[in-house]
């Protein structure tokens, strides 16, 4: 089951999916002043020191938040089979713990990098904010739902802006710690490639996604053990003493805390924001280079390699390159034919030495190179002899095109809506300071009763993680708290409080006594189904099914590539996922659903064909590599983990 799921997981990004792409609103929320007094300008303490680098509190309380919604969301998508999911992959569903070891794993990256020389060009950092999936993989802590625009995947600065002031962080404050981030995603990304994957692991890896399989399934229906142990009489002793288990055990019967609410919206028009002509001017220019980049500034160019392996190379090929320099001043129309003949890089000598295009800060690109291909200011030139990792080389320009930004036309609606943001969150937030610090429930109320109107009543709510139920469960009753969510306030006032209790047996005793029977019904199939794998080893399913009182049929061959057949055959209630585990013939894996349970025998394997097996190759090898990636990341970090220096103060 664990290597199935695994495989689920390199299929779909599961981790991208859940722990770095997930986008998790985490707005700041002002309450009254023993809240306020926690942003009062106080010098952060520190959390732990890693390798002689402070980790702070804020720090980690961010991360453990933001690992807090990650997991109640994770819980909302799989419901009651999350835990199990989580236990499976190994994740521990503590949002402390697993902030720990993300500031953790992320300072001794920043040591490795450190350590390695890793340097980035900010033009790579200011492209890079403007790439939603790269930011959140790194900065998901910081990053409000606000502040993104669904329309085209970018990011809002003005509400980020805004945001980070809860945090007492300013926009270098952020840039620096996405430049940090990136500079971890290269560490890990050196590290990652030095994986390999061998042919036979691929072969093997074939086989079992795509050569047609043909399998025997038997069933154990769950209906039969249901009628079996409804037949048992179940005393009131038996569901009392399931209760009282299964309340010290994890709480299962116990109602969560609830609260009633009144809610009131505050938008922009009712501040009566307006937005000049000048202030959208200046706006554009002020944010042009940081969020209306149309096109990056980019070089094309030809080159010569000269090979260089030991240092006695690179000091003869430095000096050959100076002498093809001389030559190539005097004619640099020569360039395309000395790359031809002299040139070593295979991809490009063939065609006169002509590179791609590439921008700043692209990563396929050595930033030694790419130094000396945006110095060359005019076509033809040529440069001094550059030194990269296969040796020596020489480039000339080709073309060299500007960096185009979008017209303000094409972004005013853009930079309206940002600044009118920006201008309503500065005010709507002071006037709820400045009443807070005062203490004056009659001016909040003067406020809402002007700029609101009636609120929005809800009754009862659970703390579902949204940015309403966060605020008014963090509140005392009769108390007011505020926040700004996707360009509007909100004044939150909790009304009623039900506390967490513990209904009394009687009240719930059908259900209790129906979860009882369910468990038992569990239980017995669990066992018949693996008492039947143990001896499907020596019997064939058609006399396990006489034994067991189940059902054999022939399934297959079944093409997992083909997405329909899958489809269908999930849809008929067949365990594919456990199917598609089973790597050999004559081996028998088991599976339970909610339905039935199952012994699978795999039968017959297609025999591979070489040219299907090629097709397949290189697919197979990014898959297969992703997941070796991931153990190599995993097997260096622990080995770093080992060597550190590290104190927690938490």
């Amino acid at each position: 089951m664990i290597s199935a799921i695994r495989r689920k997981v390199v299929d779909t990004n599961f981790y991208k999916i859940i722990f770095w792409i997930v986008i998790v609103a985490m707005l700041g929320i002002w309450t009254l002043p023993s809240k306020v007094d926690r942003r009062s300008g106080r010098a952060d303490s520190i959390w732990g020191t890693i390798n002689g680098k402070d980790i702070y509190q804020s720090d980690f309380a961010r991360k453990a938040l933001d690992f807090e919604q990650r997991l109640q969301m994770m819980r909302a998508e799989y419901g009651q089979y999350a835990d199990q999911f989580m236990a499976m992959m190994g994740i521990v569903p503590n949002p402390q713990l697993l902030a720990s070891e993300s500031l953790v794993r992320e300072a001794l990256l920043d040591s490795a990098g450190k350590d390695l020389g890793i340097q980035i060009h900010p033009e790579y950092v200011r492209q890079s904010i403007s790439n939603i999936s790269t930011v959140y993989q790194e900065l998901s802590d910081l990053i409000p739902v606000s502040a993104i625009d669904v329309r085209n995947g970018s990011i809002n600065i003005e509400p980020l802006r805004l945001h980070l002031r809860n945090f007492k962080m300013s926009m270098t404050d952020f840039d620096a710690k996405l430049e940090a981030g990136l500079k971890r995603k290269i560490t890990g990304n050196l590290i990652a490639n030095a994986a390999y994957v061998p042919r036979f692991e691929l072969e093997n890896e074939f086989t079992l996604r795509y050569l047609p399989k043909t399998f025997s399934v038997m069933t154990i229906q769950k209906s039969e053990v249901y009628a079996e142990i409804k037949k048992d009489e179940i005393s009131n002793k038996d569901v009392e003493a399931f209760y009282n288990r299964k309340n010290q055990a994890s709480k299962v019967y116990w109602v969560p805390e609830k609260r009633s609410v009144h809610v009131w919206k505050i938008t922009p028009q009712s501040y009566g924001v307006t937005i000049s002509d000048d202030e959208i001017g200046r706006y554009y220019e002020e944010n042009k280079e940081r969020s209306y980049v149309a096109e990056l500034s980019h070089v094309q160019v030809r080159s010569i390699l000269i090979k260089a392996t030991t240092p006695a190379d690179l000091a003869t090929a430095r000096e050959k390159a100076n002498q093809l320099r001389q030559q190539l001043i005097a004619n640099p129309r020569e360039f395309a034919a000395k790359a031809k003949e002299f040139s070593a890089d295979a991809q490009t000598a063939s065609n006169g030495g002509l590179m791609k295009p590439f921008a700043k800060g692209d990563e396929k690109i050595e930033r030694g190179l790419e130094r000396a291909a945006f110095t060359l200011k005019n076509k033809d030139d040529i440069s001094e002899p550059v030194q990269v990792k296969d040796g020596i080389v020489l480039l000339q320009l080709v073309e060299k095109k500007q960096k185009v930004f979008k017209p303000l036309s094409d972004v005013r609606k853009d930079i309206i809506d940002a600044l009118t943001t920006q201008k309503f969150g500065k005010r709507f937030v002071q006037d709820m300071k400045e009443i807070y610090k005062d203490k004056s429930d009659a001016k909040l109320k003067e406020i809402v009763a002007e700029k609101a109107g009636a609120p929005t009543v809800k009754e009862l709510i659970t703390n579902d993680g949204s940015i309403m139920a966060r605020t008014a469960f963090a509140i005392p009753v009769k108390d007011y708290a505020f926040y700004v969510d996707n360009k509007e306030g909100y004044v939150v006032r909790v009304t009623a409080v039900q506390e967490t209790n513990l209904p009394a047996l009687d009240a719930i005793r059908t259900t209790v006594k129906n979860d009882l029977i369910e468990e038992r019904v569990a239980s017995v199939l669990r066992s018949r189904v693996t008492q039947a794998r143990q001896e499907a080893r020596k019997k064939s399913l058609t006399e396990l099914a006489q034994t067991y009182n189940a059902t054999v049929k022939k399934v297959g061959p079944v093409d997992f590539d083909n997405a329909e057949q899958v489809k269908s055959l999930r849809a008929a209630g067949l365990p594919i996922e456990r199917m598609l585990q089973i790597e050999k013939v004559g081996m028998t894996e088991a599976a339970l659903d909610d339905a039935n349970g199952y012994i699978v025998r795999l039968d017959e394997i297609a025999p591979l064909k070489e040219d299907a097996f090629e097709a397949k190759r290189q697919s197979l090898s990014d898959k297969v590599g992703r997941s070796r990636m991931m153990l190599v990341t995993q097997g260096f970090v622990a080995s770093l983990h080992r060597n550190a220096t590290i104190n927690l103060n938490s």
